[in-house]
């Protein structure tokens, strides 16, 4: 009878705290990931979550851990700075010391000082644009190779303010607008650069950019450590969101992801994540108003089954699946059995199941599968919630193994 009480009480606790939110953490501890600091975040066509840290690579599927790194890789660097997924689906791999990198899922090639024109082996970006080329962001200079040639922009050559390159994007068409730190933003039409800086009066209002981001109007986002975000809304129409007059908690932004409703999320340094829906809607996640392990955000991205992905400081990763209310009102279509139990769980749904995540109360990750029929019998006695994620929707309850 304890028991059942106390289950209850779990329960309405849960629901009423996160009825739109499921959060899971993934860290060294309890998965696969190599490190607890994650710099960069990337997915690719085939949903696979590719993980730039401080100590390696990861690669996870949601069910498996593959990890790259200085002794089972060509990689020279674990220190990872920069991923892209490009249109064959290879992954591209920025590091602080070693260059740049190209994965295409069987081998690597490496593009360094001494065997490439690229500027400098800190590579902090890469994008890819509708030909096929890459440009690199490097701390020496932005640098542009169509698998034959180099081309290399530096504050000696060209109109740049500054030669470390922060963020990269490519717009689709025949633009790839490049961030940098303390020298605003370049923007190349084709090979054409036009640059926009408080040095020339273009009225940008900060010129360091961390992020760089596009809504669904071709709208250009900015985050920046000292302006909050900005928005270019054309014709330098730069308007601001920071401390002093929006949601924004503060005035210090370290990136910026926009999703397919045009809904912002927006990390921090030392203040968590912001989400802003439009036209004005502010919410604000911090490790003590929420599950978000860590304050400080360095990367967002979302998968395709709409997981928002979050790269921390020193928590490693979080995923959040948010607006679930209508997942909770279909929990009573899972059956599961015998609860409680002692060796085996069963699951009973008619949707196709894709994982299942055991997970303790202190949010760590115990068991994952993909199975009907789930062997606990290894589980230390106590309860734990079980979130089954399928074709349509997450749900989640709690079992007691005993």
């Amino acid at each position: 009878m304890k028991n059942i009480v106390f289950l209850i009480l779990i329960i309405t606790s849960f629901l009423k705290l996160n009825a739109q939110n499921i959060w899971t953490l993934y860290n060294e501890q309890n998965s696969g990931l190599p490190n607890n600091t994650v710099r960069v975040l990337a997915v690719d066509q085939l949903n696979r979550k590719w993980i730039g840290t401080d100590y390696g690579l990861a690669m996870y599927n949601d069910t498996t851990w593959t990890v790259y790194n200085i002794q089972n890789s060509p990689l020279t660097d674990n220190t990872i700075r920069a991923l892209h997924v490009d249109a064959d689906n290879s992954i591209w791999v920025g590091t602080m010391a070693g260059g740049l990198y190209h994965f295409d899922g069987s081998n690597w090639t490496n593009y360094n000082k001494n065997n490439s024109g690229i500027p400098d082996n800190y590579v902090r970006s890469v994008t890819t644009d509708s030909m096929g080329r890459k440009w690199i962001g490097t701390v020496e200079g932005l640098a542009l190779f169509d698998d034959l040639n180099w081309r290399v922009w530096t504050t000696f050559n060209s109109d740049l303010f500054s030669n470390n390159i922060s963020t990269l994007v490519f717009d689709g068409g025949n633009r790839v607008t490049a961030g940098s730190v303390n020298g605003g933003i370049a923007v190349m039409i084709d090979t054409a650069m036009t640059v926009y800086c408080r040095n020339n009066s273009s009225g940008i209002p900060d010129n360091s950019v961390l992020q760089i981001a596009i809504d669904s109007s071709g709208h250009y986002w900015f985050a920046s450590p000292a302006a909050g975000v900005f928005v270019d809304w054309g014709n330098l129409n730069w308007q601001i969101y920071n401390q002093a007059n929006s949601g924004m908690p503060v005035s210090a932004s370290t990136c910026i992801f926009i999703d397919e409703n045009d809904v912002q999320y927006i990390g921090t340094e030392q203040n968590g994540m912001v989400k802003r829906t439009m036209p004005d809607s502010w919410e604000y996640y911090t490790s003590a108003n929420s599950d978000l392990a860590d304050n400080g955000i360095h990367a967002l991205i979302k998968d395709q089954n709409g997981l928002l992905w979050i790269g921390t400081h020193q928590s490693g990763l979080q995923s959040l699946q948010t607006n679930l209310s209508s997942t909770f009102q279909e929990i009573e279509s899972l059956k599961l059995y015998p609860n409680p139990a002692a060796n085996y769980l069963s699951i009973e749904t008619d949707q196709i199941i894709k994982t299942v995540r055991i997970v303790d109360f202190s949010g760590r990750n115990v068991k994952i599968c993909k199975d009907n029929l789930i062997d606990i019998s290894a589980l230390p006695q106590g309860n734990y919630f079980i979130e089954i994620q399928t074709e349509k929707t997450v749900q989640r309850t709690v079992f007691v193994k005993i």
